[in-house]
């Protein structure tokens, strides 16, 4: 059987907790439900029950094992589903550790009992910020196509040019032409270029930088943009 005294037992606790992080920060990552902290928490509150089954006898350790079981119904009646969005993961995780604590103290191991409470705090305190920035970096990072429609008046001797000089910038910029439409007017020797212009993400700013070099043509009479939404006109 394991033994561990308070300097292994803080070793362990310390392992529990970075491959917890490790695999949490590929959750996170990955926008699941249980994300760094849960997965610190649940890591880190097993390897407790392990540790504290290693620091007590064993026939006073089958009181700790209903524990662990009965925890489990707590747990699950603190997660909550609204809807798409799962709610008390974390909470349930905190109280999976809190229950390990318990367990330590009440066979009498306060040191040990501490150094666990710290790195519970520390993975719902300090790690806070962390959870938040990753989350942040993943919904910027989400892809969710935009569409735009560029109007382009010209000159009807300069439309082919434009067509190609549109395209060519348009597509330097990472975006996706889905379509070029051409409209000229006999009488008035005047066209309308009409390009339909997709984006990985929303980005204004980035059409009107599309829109600012065309602009910089002579042959350029007039121009405008629009984004397009749910099958609508979003400007």
């Amino acid at each position: 059987m394991l033994t561990a005294g308070f300097t292994a037992f803080c070793q362990y606790l310390l392992t529990a907790f970075v491959l917890g992080a490790l695999i949490g920060l590929e959750r996170q990552w990955h926008n699941a439900v249980a994300g760094l902290r849960t997965n610190i928490l649940v890591s880190v509150g097993a390897a407790v029950f392990v540790l504290a089954g290693s620091l007590t006898d064993s026939h006073d350790f089958r009181v700790a094992a209903q524990i662990v079981s009965g925890i489990g119904f707590i747990g699950g009646g603190a997660i909550l589903r609204e809807g798409l969005t799962v709610r008390g993961v974390n909470t349930a995780a905190t109280l999976w550790c809190s229950a390990a604590i318990g367990v330590l103290c009440g066979f009498g191991h306060i040191r040990e009992a501490a150094a666990t409470s710290a790195v519970i705090l520390f993975a719902n305190t300090v790690l806070r910020p962390v959870t938040y920035f990753i989350q942040h970096k993943v919904e910027m990072r989400r892809e969710i196509e935009t569409q735009y429609l560029c109007r382009v008046g010209c000159r009807t001797l300069d439309e082919m040019r434009l067509r190609k000089a549109a395209v060519q910038f348009i597509e330097t910029l990472d975006l996706l032409v889905r379509s070029i439409h051409s409209e000229a007017n006999a009488a008035t020797g005047v066209s309308e270029i009409k390009i339909a212009v997709a984006s990985r993400r929303r980005d204004d700013l980035l059409i009107e930088k599309v829109v600012d070099h065309l602009n910089e043509d002579a042959g350029v009479t007039a121009l405008s943009w629009e984004r397009m939404e749910h099958g609508g006109t979003g400007e």
